[in-house]
């Protein structure tokens, strides 16, 4: 097994992901297919809703590195006994927004998305020492709301990011909130609902037909040559995110 070279990108099939256990059947399919779930736990520092939500509490940076913004000892251990290096962020994470994005960003090629005076500063200098290029968005729950299918192609939930995107090339679908859940909001990202399985894999927590547009998602994917996997049959779930940790290699 190999860490993954570019974050949430496989470059080979995943063998381990990050994945809330708040959902103990999405945790069970993961593993029937051959996928170690590390399980995020509910941190005291987060609204109760995305508590457990990887993409709030965990922001790979390539390879074994990793930021690390939870409280529980078991999960710290867990990461680093599968050998990432784990760095501390800067500002402890807060319930209310914006004090809860810290490390909610998307890197893709040769940028990094994310509301800037919300970002947290060891994100920051991390990319920046990496040759990133921010570029600033009003949303601040950017990861949440992109769902990366490759360096070049996204599928987002919010129409901002969607258009600072395609300014630097990236291909976007956007596609609306309505019909993905989360408990406590009216409504979740496309981002939360899904992770890579391999380069030419992407799973989802529901079913796509259950999304208005899930025929649009289905032959976006099919473009990008990439197949998707349903872990439930009903409707699409944010759960934060499944993040891809280690792949085969």
């Amino acid at each position: 097994m190999s860490f993954l070279f570019t974050p949430h990108l496989p470059e080979n099939r995943v063998t381990a992901m990050a994945v809330s256990n708040q959902f103990p059947h999405m945790v069970q399919q993961l593993s029937q297919i051959g996928i170690t779930p590390v399980l995020v736990p509910p941190s005291t520092a987060l609204d109760q809703p995305v508590a457990s939500h990887p993409d709030m509490l965990l922001h790979p940076l390539g390879e074994n590195k990793l930021i690390y913004a939870h409280d529980s000892q078991p999960l710290r251990d867990a990461l680093r006994e599968l050998g990432f290096l784990l760095m501390k962020p800067a500002h402890v994470l807060e319930k209310n927004y914006p004090k809860d994005v810290g490390l909610n960003a998307l890197s893709l090629g040769n940028y990094l998305f994310g509301k800037d005076t919300a970002l947290d500063p060891v994100l920051l200098q991390s990319w920046t020492e990496r040759g990133k290029e921010l570029i600033s968005v009003r949303q601040g729950y950017a990861k949440c709301s992109c769902c990366a299918v490759d360096q070049t192609h996204v599928i987002c939930s919010d129409t901002g990011i969607a258009k600072a995107m395609e300014k630097v090339g990236i291909s976007v679908l956007v596609v609306e909130t309505r019909g993905i859940l989360l408990e406590g909001y009216s409504c979740g990202f496309i981002g939360g609902c899904a992770g890579k399985l391999a380069p030419d894999e992407i799973c989802f927590t529901g079913s796509l037909s259950c999304h208005p547009q899930g025929e649009e998602i289905k032959a976006f994917l099919k473009g990008c040559g990439v197949l998707w996997r349903e872990l439930t049959s009903g409707p699409l779930l944010d759960v934060g995110s499944l993040i891809p940790l280690l792949e085969e290699g």
